[in-house]
């Protein structure tokens, strides 16, 4: 019995560089999504170190001038944060800051300050 069998490796030799390729397009999906996740994650604790440095700054104006509680647009690390008192007590001040990054990362957060020593009461990350 002879068996012909010419050009059966062919389509099988197609079928494995087919699955091959399909492994290794999502192989790189893969790693592609991870850099961006591990970016994005960097970003945002860049930005969170933002937010916080633009309250310091607030907390910082409010000890050499109380009256003076202009909302203050600053950039730090070539990110923007917007830094304003938005509600004052007899005994605290309420403080929010902004920061925005790099991909559209953004972080709000807000304290509730000391009137007098300007320590921190509470802090809030919307």
């Amino acid at each position: 019995m002879i068996h012909k069998e010419e050009g059966a490796i062919l389509p099988m030799v197609l079928g494995v560089s087919i699955i091959i390729f399909f492994i290794l397009s999502y192989l790189i999906a893969q790693m592609i999504d991870t850099t961006r996740a591990q970016h994005l994650i960097q970003e945002q604790a860049i930005v969170t170190y933002v937010a916080e440095s633009g309250i310091a700054r607030m907390q910082e104006q409010l000890k050499k001038s109380p009256t003076h509680m202009a909302s203050q647009n600053i950039v730090i690390n070539q990110r923007q944060v917007q830094v304003e008192v938005v509600n004052v007590s007899e005994r605290s001040y309420t403080i929010r800051a902004i920061a925005i990054g790099n991909q559209d990362v953004k972080q709000t957060l807000q304290v509730i300050c000391d009137r007098e020593s300007l320590a921190i009461d509470s802090w809030q990350e919307e």
